[in-house]
């Protein structure tokens, strides 16, 4: 197997949680990250997510969202995102995180990422 992409997928899962969290709950995200090939002939194992605005026909003026894949020596590939019906990002080569949590920050308005507090 290839050597592991950048973000591990616990970053990326936390980076996730994060953003969805951000602003207090202010901007009413949801996001999701799972398998979806287990392992394949090279031994990678292969994800699906995103992150996206929750509940748009009641109380938002925009529908959000960004999909993405991710694998475990490829990273995050194939980036997609959406304004109410209308694509206004793709991205499908390798993106490396640092762009990603750009394009998430700047797609989704967010000010200050959640940050958990420390366990005492």
């Amino acid at each position: 197997m290839k050597k592991a992409a950048e973000p591990n997928l616990q970053e990326l899962a936390l980076f996730l949680r994060n953003a969805a969290y951000a602003d207090k709950q202010s901007h009413h995200l949801d996001w999701s990250l799972h398998i979806v090939h287990p392992r394949d002939n090279n031994g990678d194992v292969s994800f699906s997510g995103g992150i996206w605005t929750r509940d748009h026909a009641n109380k938002l003026k925009h529908f959000v969202s960004l999909s993405l894949s991710y694998s475990q020596t490829s990273g995050i590939h194939r980036v997609e995102a959406w304004k109410d019906k209308y694509s206004v990002f793709n991205h499908p080569k390798r993106m490396p995180f640092a762009d990603f949590k750009s394009k998430v920050i700047s797609l989704f308005e967010i000010e200050e990422l959640y940050q958990p507090r420390e366990d005492k």
